[in-house]
């Protein structure tokens, strides 16, 4: 599967994703692959942080998100996360209460999409 497979995954600046990995398509599903095996246990982990309002736990979660969805060419995705890293670092648990399920729901989708990508 090439890049011209990869529109599956919805808002994906593919061009932007593969200058991160010297546009190397195999590199990048590879660490694509990872960060799939990876997405249960990281929401599993911004879920207790968020129901223990552990706002550290919570800030090191949305910030991995964020860098991820960076490499990777989903800006969308990025800047919300951003937003729920700035606010667990001003503490502001309204806005996270507020939105915590949007983020999740847009990761799980990236997720799922990638997911579909890989084949998996």
């Amino acid at each position: 599967m090439g890049k011209e497979n990869i529109t599956v995954i919805n808002g994906i600046d593919i061009d932007k994703a593969l200058v991160c990995f010297d546009g190397d398509m195999e590199t990048f599903r590879e660490i694509l692959s990872v960060a799939c095996q990876d997405a249960d246990a990281k929401l599993s982990r911004l879920k207790k942080a968020f129901e223990e309002k552990n706002l550290s736990a919570y800030q090191l979660e949305v910030h991995s998100i964020k860098s991820s969805a960076g490499i990777f060419g989903m800006e969308q995705l990025a800047e919300h996360a951003r937003k729920h890293e700035t606010a667990a670092k001003e503490q502001n648990m309204d806005f996270i209460v507020s939105d915590y399920e949007n983020l999740s729901e847009e990761y799980k989708k990236f997720i799922s999409e990638a997911t579909i990508y890989l084949g998996k």
